[in-house]
């Protein structure tokens, strides 16, 4: 299963830098040039670096995704926390599609299919992040690190070794002799 969600999780970084493609078309077909003309400098400005600030949490995101796939498919609490934040980021993108009034600017085929195109990137975003924040993790895997093997297990804690500061540990390494 890990495999299989590194291997999704790695595709939705594949498609989250393909999203900066539509994301570099928008300044142009929304002529954005004469729409902020009537705009103070300021909020000129201030729209281009929000504007900015978006495409490079995309890079971040899509980066982070397609070099560190099978890390955040381990569900270390950290892999976890990024994958949230992931779910969340395209969870928002994704309800804007049903509240942006795009109709007057899809006059092409190619924009109408780009654009449900980009609906089902979304979507997939969402849910495979979603997944890699709540998913189960392998209980018992085996790893070689020189000569020796570590086995990972989980273990069943008594009452008393439950309050062991160590209990709160997601995972127990015992060396294998």
């Amino acid at each position: 299963m890990k495999t299989h969600l590194a291997d999704l999780i790695f595709l939705a970084g594949l498609g989250q830098m393909s999203v900066l493609i539509a994301s570099s078309l928008v300044p142009l077909r929304l002529n954005w040039k004469e729409e902020f003309k009537s705009l103070s400098k300021l909020h000129r400005q201030m729209y281009w670096v929000y504007g900015g600030y978006v495409v490079l949490s995309i890079v971040a995101l899509g980066l982070i995704s397609v070099f560190n796939a099978k890390e955040l498919a381990s569900g270390s609490g950290l892999a976890r926390g990024f994958c949230l934040y992931a779910a969340v980021f395209w969870g928002v993108r994704l309800s804007l599609q049903g509240v942006l009034d795009v109709k007057e600017h899809l006059t092409m085929w190619w924009l109408k299919a780009g654009y449900h195109a980009l609906t089902v990137l979304f979507l997939f975003f969402t849910a495979v992040f979603l997944w890699a924040s709540v998913a189960v993790r392998v209980v018992e895997t085996h790893r070689h690190f020189s000569s020796e093997s570590i086995t990972l297990t989980l273990t069943n804690l008594t009452k008393a070794e439950s309050q062991h500061p160590l209990a709160e540990l997601d995972y127990v390494y015992v060396p294998q002799r």
